[in-house]
């Protein structure tokens, strides 16, 4: 009898550890990534979707189809947020299927104006179909070529840009030399 309660203590424990375990690890990914960086964030991914990325481990292709279109949509409305004129330094989406937008971490920025730019995404997502369109706000700071044999991949003023602290892939817009903004070619 004293040998059937320790079992079943022993295995109540075992399920309690399991239980613990699966608790503590279950944060949102990238949360860890943006922890020292995130400025804000607004909308939600729906529940379906973040079922079919849990089960996954990757966005749907249509959904990524859907941020490329709206961050070429919201190409022409954030032309005033850029900098040096505002404090946009880039904008896409990133690898969890959230729009991001990074702002230069050397200028303040007030909440209104954060929300005004959200407000220029959400309007460009509900013209593609996305309700509550997620986005980050990102402090970032500008890269710096120390001198013109520096190399930044990719090159400055390149479409895409990727990194390895756990960015993704974002849309990065450029300039070309006739000074116009440079459009990711679908």
């Amino acid at each position: 009898m004293l040998l059937g309660k320790f079992n079943i203590l022993l295995l109540a424990l075992l399920v309690a550890a399991m239980a613990m375990i699966l608790f503590v690890s279950a944060t949102n990914g990238d949360d860890v990534y943006y922890k020292n960086i995130l400025i804000s964030s607004f909308g939600n991914l729906s529940g379906d979707m973040q079922k079919n990325i849990a089960v996954t481990n990757s966005v749907p292709d249509t959904w990524v189809d859907q941020l490329q279109k709206v961050t070429a949509d919201a190409d022409k409305d954030l032309d005033k947020y850029y900098y040096p004129n505002g404090p946009v330094i880039g904008h896409g989406y990133d690898m969890y299927g959230t729009m991001v937008v990074q702002i230069n971490k050397d200028m303040k920025v007030d909440p209104t104006l954060i929300k005004e730019i959200y407000e220029v995404i959400k309007k460009n997502g509900e013209r593609n179909g996305i309700k509550d369109i997620p986005c980050k706000f990102l402090s970032i700071g500008l890269m710096k070529v120390e001198s013109r044999f520096d190399k930044i991949r990719p090159v400055v003023g390149g479409i895409e840009l990727s990194s390895t602290n756990g960015w993704g892939t974002t849309d990065f817009r450029g300039r070309n030399s006739a000074n116009i903004f440079m459009r990711r070619e679908a």
